[in-house]
């Protein structure tokens, strides 16, 4: 059990550290293609990442309307997202594009790393969150689980 723990906390490391390095190149070769985007919406969010896959550049928003990038927005993610609230955010990406001045155009291979790193990102995030989901599983079954959970300041993970 404790070997187990052991292994899945050092992957939980390694898996944290390359997020950083993913998240890091991916900030990199953001600001070159659409560096608005980070100020609209929450880095780490998967709504974040869904709309840099939809719109890693912004002449990929520009000539749609409104309601087309709502609805993108809406069947691109995971949670339930109003209408009202994807609506809001489309009308942001509209403004951002608008105002955005890229350095690179939108066929340049650099918006196909981002979506790349886009995706890799998301896997990562999903494999640590299966990684703690093992790792809580396993401590489950010892009786000092629930006594370390009842100090403040520590979590599952």
């Amino acid at each position: 059990l404790f070997q187990q723990l052991k292994s899945l906390s050092r992957f939980y490391s390694e898996l944290d550290d390359e997020l950083s390095v993913t998240r890091s190149r991916m900030h990199k070769v953001i600001q070159l293609t659409f560096p608005e985007l980070e100020k609209l919406f929450t880095i780490k969010s998967d709504l974040f990442l869904n709309i840099v896959q939809l719109f890693p550049h912004p002449d990929f928003v520009q000539g749609l309307s409104k309601t087309i990038i709502k609805n993108k927005i809406r069947a691109n993610t995971n949670k339930n997202i109003s209408g009202a609230m994807a609506e809001k955010k489309a009308i942001a990406l509209i403004e951002a594009s608008q105002q955005s001045y890229p350095a690179v155009s939108s066929s340049d291979v650099l918006c196909e790393q981002l979506l790349s790193y886009a995706r890799r990102y998301q896997e990562l995030l999903q494999q640590k969150e299966q990684c703690i989901n093992d790792m809580v599983q396993l401590a489950e079954k010892r009786s000092e689980y629930k006594v370390i959970l009842s100090f403040p300041g520590i979590g599952p993970n």
